[in-house]
């Protein structure tokens, strides 16, 4: 990094100040890292003890980012010079440094992965969000009637669902399309391009997929449906799910997957 105070850029130092005044330049031209801790340095009084700390804080923070070891034992030899601090001590709070953030990276990770896996961030289906354990229910159903015409004919022919009993936008409308495609007597389902976009389609087939391999028996079909309708009572009355709900179900159902159902 070079500092040409007084100029834009080199052209216009060069012009103002001459040659030998700009090798002067490039010869105390800094690193990034210098340059963003001298900056950072600047802002405290070295000579007040807080002050002091603080500028340990941003400088080990700064360091704690740095990939290499190597590269980061430069860096903290270079703060240890500066503050008149000893080495070892400011290796071991950037070492803590480190552990925080990779510790802190893990539950942002983690939590992402979370919130992906129960739908948040969904923009197939947006009110997903809003209600998530209805719209799992949901999909469980769906994917059941979207799989077997036996389940469709049984809920339909029995009037077991109505669009009362979805939530969601999205699967209100697939669930519609599904009982007038049984009324009109087309259940082959052969138009569901023409109705949804590649993604909705998508999100339908997804959720036949997530029914392969486990049991999907009647008696599957008709406790899905009591669950979906309980959720959708309880999201009515404003009780609300936890995360931590969430997550069982999740663990429950992936563990009834690797069970073979």
């Amino acid at each position: 990094v070079l500092s040409m105070p007084g100029a834009k850029d080199p052209d216009e130092y060069i012009k103002t100040f001459g040659v030998d005044k700009f090798k002067e330049v490039i010869g105390a031209a800094k690193s990034k890292f210098d340059y963003k801790l001298d900056g950072a340095l600047g802002k405290y009084d070295l000579s007040l003890p807080q002050d002091k700390i603080n500028a340990v804080a941003d400088a080990v923070k700064m360091i704690s980012t740095v990939y290499s070891a190597a590269e980061r034992d430069v860096y903290i030899r270079s703060v240890s010079e500066k503050l008149g601090i000893d080495f070892a001590s400011v290796r071991s709070d950037v070492e803590r440094a480190i552990a925080r953030n990779r510790s802190r990276a893990k539950r942002d990770e983690s939590k992402k992965v979370h919130e992906v896996s129960v739908g948040y961030f969904d923009k197939v289906n947006p009110d997903y969000i809003k209600a998530p354990a209805v719209a799992k229910n949901e999909e469980t159903v769906l994917g059941l009637l979207l799989m077997y015409p036996d389940h469709r004919r049984k809920v339909f022919s029995e009037n077991l669902l109505s669009e009362s009993d979805f939530y969601t936008a999205l699967n209100k409308r697939i669930f519609e399309y599904l009982r007038s495609a049984y009324a009109a007597g087309n259940d082959s389902l052969v138009d569901v391009s023409e109705i949804f976009s590649a993604d909705e389609v998508g999100r339908m087939s997804k959720m036949k997929i997530a029914r392969l391999d486990i049991s999907n028996g009647e008696d599957v079909l008709l406790e899905s449906v009591s669950a979906l309708k309980k959720s959708v009572r309880m999201n009515a009355s404003g009780q609300t799910t936890t995360m931590d709900d969430l997550a069982e179900i999740i663990r429950r159902r992936q563990q009834e997957q690797n069970n073979g159902g």
